[in-house]
């Protein structure tokens, strides 16, 4: 999951954390 490719700072972020 990029953060550029969809602009979603809190669910990017949990996602990059969690994994």
């Amino acid at each position: 999951m990029d953060p550029a490719a969809h602009p979603k700072p809190a669910t990017t972020i949990t996602q990059q954390l969690s994994e």
